[in-house]
């Protein structure tokens, strides 16, 4: 945790008061902690000479070559405006710092003059880098919190005296015991090599002719394993463990590659470890420094963008957790990510050059990039590798090169399903595969029976012709099980699988004459009572279980009823909880309906859960409940036009674009058409829906009929299920709002500012609703908690980040000033004490076909303890965010319940009464001038494209 607040001294610490706890490890940089440097009275015979604001480091302990020296600190902070100068011989080839006691706190300016020697800095208690921190070094930074620095003749550690004399040459590792974090709030820049390396590594930009960063908090030893040069660590374990941790790069040839990641062996996971960082750019000292930049985390991976192009250079990502990054540019250089447990997303990943570098895609679950081009510009392509475990989203792939193509392989699918391996590749019309002469594509299928069709990209296959320069593939091919080739394009398909289950068995007989023997009066009412019950007590169990809950009751049909009754009595609504499941099809053999009874003959079943059928059930004040199958309908038919219409609404190259239309009307005549009739004869005018797995994030309101959309007939709402929503009504009119928000975040560099915060913020709780704001460093859990103790403020309004990715509840989070606040951990926000009637989360995101992450966004209300959560399903442009924030709360004021203002300002902005000129937002009853640095950045427009609008959604309760 990270917190800022302000703080002023007479003396030399003018920062601002910095805390941060990482792994267990407090840090707070004031006036009373960032004390002088004191060396050791230990023997090494540092000295610390004050010459005004600069500290001489003098003295210290030569190795017996005279090329390493030694220095001891029991204590190395520096304030703002300080320098601690090393000095040197121009024989020193490295000076290494050993820190004891508390964390170092560096703010000033860190400096080695007199030779052109490598600086270390030791802490096991982590090392934090203020903002104002800066580097003048003649060659190479290593900091690190490991507990040793090993040589081949002894140890230089916190706790031994060595023998000095032995330690000659370069250093050969380290040696880690779970140390602490290396946290960098200031950009960091030398002209070699920059060495992070802790349990944790956190930093905004980092400049350097090569970075390795390194986020090891269990036991193990790192090797430098190229004698000379930090370059190519590898990671062994500690002498006293029984287990390794995984290999790192081996600085040999793996896979007749230079430097390939090699995870050979016993690999044992490290369970944290996490790496978060900005840009980093690398400016290579001279030619022949290699260009490399090499991050390994034992947890999650976070940056910007990576850019080695200038002199061109490798990119190496390695982490047992998700790897996210911005754009890696490497200029011909090989680019690998590998993601051991978790899953890759990136925007463009470019290796272009005189020739093509490799890329190389690995990882367990899901890969989502953007283009991914190994181009060579004056010979050969570079070769194009992606394996995943899961789903695969790549916006295209081009592998030519002048002199002849790179390869391409690719072993994974775009189709959706949640829990499902991927079952095909599909190739659709804005994806090209692109190779010259020379080149080859091979397809993999990863799913029994699924085949590979050239022209038909609906379940497994291209638009169109695949081509791999001179071998064209034509439609129409359909691949069989087995192996086809021809010419350099190999289309490899799995044998079937097992015949499913069919009526004759003996298992689905029983299970037929069981339910024959169901007693009642009505079975086909039984039937809908049970579906709903089922379903009401599954998805209940589902968030339950994600967000370690207490055992919650279920909620009757005869209570839900009862319920949407009171909501029509009281708001002139008429509600309809509309439940969607997916029905294996031995399940709907076996409870036939109405709507779709069994034909005669014999019935095939397939218990293939991409065939489940979709079953929906509609709950109302008065009738009875409605229970309808759709004939026809999949579970892979439904998760498809899902994603596709998701993929389509969030591509920026398409916002202009009506192409979501398609599926937006697919998902239409899947989800509401079958339901039309029993809405219209109850003259039902608002839906809450409770969703299975798959569709609990769908953008409902953008669903169309051919003539309108969903949000412009209907109230919308989101619950994860009846039983655990607070269905009191509260009178928002009669409370105050609380708006907090983050504007920046240095403490997450990978986050990106959110420029417009501010104005969000003033604009909703000084002209849209009474209330107070509080920005940037006042943006904690102690102040929210602080500020709800005084005034019992029953809206929370937070504009920052919010993610909700996969995993479990803990690596959801929202994005506070120096904390994440991970779901797990929103009850510290107290807002059921009392009861928050509306929290509102303005720029959040949720993972795409994560079951996860649906369970996080859905689950936001009842994790936090507030009745009813606004939030967004994709990161929306600031300036729509504004728009649409700003027409809500008017709307607030007017509408008799929460789901129809969300209605009627995204109307709003679909109508363009809410648009952008001049700089300005103009709302039907505001204009606000948007920041400067907004405004020069934002053109004249309106909103009207459901990108801007259908990713706000409420989950809780709706009225």
């Amino acid at each position: 945790m990270v917190t800022r607040s302000c703080f002023m001294s007479a003396q030399r610490w003018y920062a601002p008061l910095l805390t941060t706890t990482v792994l267990g490890l407090s840090l707070s940089l004031n006036q009373a902690q960032a004390q002088t440097l004191i060396p050791s009275n230990d023997g090494t015979g540092t000295q610390v000479i004050p010459e005004g604001d600069r500290f001489d480091i003098d003295g210290g302990s030569l190795s017996g070559d005279g090329q390493n020296l030694f220095h001891s600190f029991d204590r190395f902070d520096l304030n703002s405006g300080e320098t601690a100068n090393f000095l040197t011989s121009p024989e020193i080839r490295n000076v290494l710092g050993r820190i004891g006691g508390d964390a170092s706190q560096i703010d000033g300016l860190l400096q080695l003059t007199g030779s052109r020697a490598n600086l270390y800095l030791l802490n096991p208690a982590g090392i934090l880098f203020g903002p104002n921190a800066q580097l003048d070094l003649p060659a190479s930074f290593l900091v690190t919190s490991a507990s040793a620095v090993t040589f081949n003749g002894g140890i230089f550690d916190l706790i031994n005296t060595p023998d000095y004399q032995a330690l000659t040459g370069d250093p050969s590792g380290f040696r880690f015991n779970g140390g602490g974090a290396i946290t960098s709030l200031a950009p960091l820049q030398v002209p070699e090599t920059l060495a992070l390396l802790g349990g944790e590594v956190n930093a905004g930009n980092l400049t350097a002719g090569q970075l390795l960063i390194h986020a090891i908090p269990a036991e193990a030893n790192l090797r430098i394993s190229q004698p000379g040069f930090v370059l190519s660590l590898d990671l062994s374990a500690h002498p006293d463990r029984s287990t390794d941790i995984p290999g790192l790069l081996t600085g040999g040839e793996a896979d007749g590659g230079e430097g390939i990641l090699d995870t050979s062996g016993d690999v044992p996971r490290i369970q944290s470890g996490n790496v978060s960082l900005g840009n980093l750019t690398l400016t290579p000292a001279s030619p022949d420094t290699p260009a490399e930049v090499v991050i390994e985390a034992g947890g999650s991976l976070s940056s910007g963008s990576i850019n080695t192009s200038p002199g061109g250079g490798s990119i190496d990502l390695q982490a047992q957790g998700d790897i996210n990054s911005q754009i890696l540019l490497s200029g011909g250089g090989a680019i690998r990510l590998d993601s051991a447990s978790g899953s890759i997303q990136t925007e463009d990943i470019i290796a272009t050059g005189v020739n093509g570098g490799e890329i190389r895609l690995n990882a367990a679950e899901n890969i989502s990039t953007g283009n991914l081009d190994s181009e060579g510009l004056g010979g050969t392509g570079g070769n194009i590798t992606t394996m995943a475990g899961g789903q695969t989203e790549i916006l295209s792939l081009d592998g030519r090169g002048t002199a002849g193509g790179g390869s391409l392989s690719l072993s994974q699918s775009r189709l959706r399903v949640p829990g499902a391996v991927a079952s095909g590749l599909i190739i659709e019309e804005d994806i090209s595969v692109a190779t010259s002469e020379g080149g080859r594509i091979q397809v993999e299928m990863t799913e029994f029976g699924v085949p590979f069709e050239v022209g038909n990209p609906t379940t497994s296959g291209t638009s169109g012709s695949l081509t791999a320069g001179g071998d064209r593939l034509d439609p129409p091919f359909t691949s069989s099980p087995g192996v086809f080739s021809q010419g350099a394009i190999t289309v490899i398909s799995p044998e079937a699988p097992d015949p499913v289950p069919q009526p004759g068995d003996p298992e689905v007989a029983e299970d037929i004459e069981r339910l024959q023997r169901i007693p009642g009066p009505d079975p086909d009412s039984l039937m809908v009572l049970e579906s709903s019950l089922d379903s009401e007590i599954r998805y209940t169990d589902d968030f339950v279980q994600f967000l370690d809950l207490d055992a919650t009751p279920t909620v009757s049909l005869d209570d839900s009823r009862a319920l949407l009754s009171e909501i029509e009595e009281e708001t002139g609504e008429r509600p309809a909880l509309i439940y969607i499941q997916f029905v294996s099809n031995v399940q709907l053999s076996l409870n036939p309906t109405p709507q779709k009874q069994a034909s005669s003959g014999v019935l095939k079943i397939d218990d293939d859960p991409l065939s489940d059928g979709l079953e929906m059930l509609v709950v109302t004040g008065a009738g009875d409940p409605v229970r309808v199958v759709v004939d026809g309908a999949t579970r892979a038919q439904v998760m498809e036009a899902a994603f596709e219409l998701r993929s389509n609404l969030t591509n920026p190259r398409l916002r202009r674009s009506d192409r979501y239309l398609a599926w937006s009307q697919q998902l239409y005549d899947l989800l509401i058409r079958p339901l039309e009739t029993t809405l219209e004869e109850r003259e039902i005018t608002n839906l809450t829906f409770i969703s299975d797995v798959g569709l609990r994030t769908l953008p409902l309101g953008v669903l169309h009929d051919g003539e309108q959309f969903l949000i412009e007939r209907y109230n919308l709402g989101l619950i994860p299920s009846l039983s655990l929503t607070d269905t009191r009504r509260g009178n928002l009119q009669n409370t105050q709002v609380l708006a907090m928000g983050a504007s920046i975040f240095p403490f997450n560099p990978a986050l990106s500012p959110l420029p417009a915060v501010s104005t969000e913020l003033q604009t909703i709780s000084e002209q849209l609703w009474p209330g107070v704001n509080f920005l940037n460093e006042e943006f904690t859990v102690e102040n929210l908690r602080r500020q709800r103790q005084q005034t019992p403020f029953g809206i929370i309004h937070l504009a920052t980040h919010g993610e909700f990715v996969d995993g479990d509840a803990s690596n959801s989070y929202i994005q506070l000033w120096g904390e994440r606040l991970s779901l797990l951990e929103m009850s510290r926000l107290n807002l059921n004490r009392p009861p928050v009637e509306l929290l509102v989360l303005s720029a959040c995101r949720t993972a795409v076909g994560s079951t996860e992450a649906e369970l996080g966004f859905a689950g936001l209300a009842v994790a936090s303890g507030a009745k009813t959560a606004l939030g967004s399903l994709w990161y929306v442009s600031d300036d729509g965010t504004l728009g649409l924030m700003t027409e809500f709360y008017r709307q607030l004021r007017e509408q008799p319940t929460r789901s129809e203002a969300l209605r009627q300002a995204q109307i709003s902005l679909l109508n363009g009464e809410v648009r952008v000129e001049d700089s300005q937002l103009i709302t039907p009853e505001l204009t606000v001038s948007l920041p400067p640095e907004l405004a020069a950045q934002i053109p004249d427009r309106d909103f009207s494209h459901p990108y801007f609008w259908s990713a706000f959604s409420l989950v809780g309760n709706p009225w």
